[in-house]
C-alpha cells in the first residue's frame, strides 16, 4: 500500500518504514509533513472527512508553526478537541483518534483517524490497545504532522476504547521526543466500579510512558455539590469543559506575548518527567480583580485531591489586556502575585509570567500550573 510520497527523495514510504521512522535510517526526530506530500496539484484545499485506515488526511489550515499538537482519545475527548478546534490557538494544531465512523464525520477539526475502520466490535481495552498497535505507523504520521514538540493527549478513561489506545499513542509520542502530557478523567462512582478501576489501570499505564499526567476525578463534582442541585445532563458537560480549560490552560500562557513572557524551556523545564501535574485558571473582575482570580483558582474543583505543598515546580501566568485604558493594570496588582508567591512552600522552584490577551476586556485571567506533587490514583478511583 502507498502511504506517504517523500516530496524530497521521490521515494514512497511503505507501512514498516512509518513505523520505524521514515526510511527506518533517518534520525526519528526530523517529523515528515503529510500536508505537503498529500496536497494535490493545483494546491486546491480538500474538505474535511474522516481518514480510514493509513489514508491521513491533514488540512492546509494547520501549519508547520505548530509547537503544541492537542490529540482526543474516543468520542468524548473528540468533543472536547473539536470545540476547542473551533476557537483554535495559534501555535495548536488539533487531531482526534476513534473507533466510531459516524461520530467522526460529524467534527469539524480536520485531522482525524479511524482507527477501527471495518467496525470491529471492542469488547476489552485490550481489543482497543491491540488495534493501536496495529496501527503504529499511521498514529506516528499523525503526530509528525507540523512539527510539534508538545503533544496533549486528552482521554475519558474507563471507557473500553480509550482507555487502551492513549496508553499506546502516548508511548509513541514520548518514543519520538515529543513532552508527553496526558489530560484524563477518573469516571462518577454511579458509572461502576469496574470502570473506575479501568480508568485507574489506564492512567498507570499512561503514567508509566509519559512525562507528566493531569487527572480529574468526576466524583469531586458530586463532592462540591452540597445544595444537590447539580443536574444528571450537565455535569458530564461540565467534565468536558473543565478538561477543555486544561489544554487550554497548558498551551495558552506559552503562545502570547507579554511584559513577562513564559517560553516552551519553562514547560520543558517543570513538565519533562514531573508524572503529577494540576492545572487551575480563575478569572477576576472590578477593583480586586487579581485578588478574585487567585481566590478562584484556589477554590478550584480541579485542586481537590491534590496536595500542593509536596510540589516541585509551579508555573503561572496573568492573562492582561494591555489595551484597557479604563482600567490599566497597576503595580499594586502586580504585588498582589508576589503576596500569592510567598504562601508557597519556599522549596519549590516558581516560575511567572504575565501575558496579553485583548479578549478579556477589563478581566484578568490567572493560570497556575504545579508539577511533582505526591497523588493517591488507588484513593482517587476508589
Amino acid at each position: 500500500m502507498n502511504l506517504h510520497s517523500d516530496p524530497h527523495s521521490g521515494q514512497e514510504n511503505q507501512s514498516d518504514d512509518l513505523g520505524a521512522g521514515n526510511n527506518g535510517s533517518s534520525d526519528s526526530s526530523k517529523k515528515n509533513t503529510p500536508s505537503d506530500s498529500n496536497s494535490s496539484s493545483n494546491d486546491q484545499p480538500q474538505e474535511p472527512k474522516t481518514v480510514a485506515d493509513l489514508d491521513l488526511l491533514f488540512s492546509d489550515i494547520q501549519t508547520n508553526s505548530n509547537w503544541i499538537k492537542v490529540i482526543g482519545i474516543g468520542n468524548k475527548a473528540a468533543t472536547i478537541v473539536d470545540q476547542l478546534y473551533k476557537n483554535p490557538e495559534k501555535g495548536v494544531s488539533y487531531a482526534v483518534i476513534g473507533t466510531d465512523e459516524r461520530m467522526l464525520n460529524a467534527l469539524q477539526v480536520p485531522t482525524k483517524y479511524n482507527i477501527n475502520p471495518d467496525g470491529k466490535e471492542i469488547y476489552t481495552e485490550k481489543n482497543a490497545q491491540k488495534l493501536a498497535q496495529e496501527k503504529k505507523g499511521a498514529i506516528r504520521v499523525l503526530l509528525e504532522e507540523n512539527n510539534s514538540q508538545i503533544a496533549i493527549i486528552v482521554s475519558a478513561m474507563g471507557n473500553k476504547p480509550e482507555s487502551g489506545i492513549a496508553p499506546v499513542v502516548a508511548e509513541i509520542a514520548s518514543e519520538m521526543g515529543f513532552l508527553t502530557i496526558g489530560v484524563s478523567s477518573i469516571p462518577f462512582k454511579f458509572e461502576g466500579q469496574n470502570k473506575r478501576d479501568r480508568a485507574k489501570e489506564a492512567i498507570e499505564q499512561f503514567g508509566k510512558v509519559s512525562d507528566a499526567q493531569v487527572v480529574f476525578n468526576c466524583e469531586h463534582l458530586v463532592k462540591n455539590d452540597t445544595n444537590h442541585e447539580l443536574d444528571f445532563f450537565n455535569a458530564f458537560e461540565i467534565v468536558e469543559e473543565l478538561l477543555g480549560s486544561i489544554v487550554r490552560g497548558l498551551s495558552e500562557p506559552v503562545l502570547r506575548p507579554g511584559v513577562i513572557e513564559l517560553d516552551f524551556d519553562d514547560m520543558f523545564c517543570i513538565l519533562r518527567n514531573s508524572k503529577n501535574a494540576v492545572v487551575l485558571t480563575g478569572e477576576g473582575e472590578g477593583e480586586n480583580r487579581v485578588l478574585e482570580a487567585i481566590d478562584a483558582v484556589k477554590k478550584s474543583v480541579l485542586l481537590e485531591g491534590h496536595d500542593l505543598t509536596t510540589s516541585k515546580n509551579v508555573i503561572f501566568n496573568l492573562d492582561i489586556n494591555k489595551n484597557d485604558e479604563e482600567h490599566p493594570f497597576i503595580l499594586e496588582e502586580a504585588n498582589h502575585l508576589t503576596t500569592f508567591i510567598s504562601t508557597l512552600p519556599v522549596d519549590i522552584d516558581v516560575i511567572w509570567g504575565i501575558t496579553y490577551d485583548p479578549t478579556l476586556g477589563s478581566k484578568v485571567r490567572l493560570t497556575f500550573i504545579a508539577t511533582g506533587f505526591d497523588y493517591d490514583l488507588a484513593a482517587d478511583c476508589s
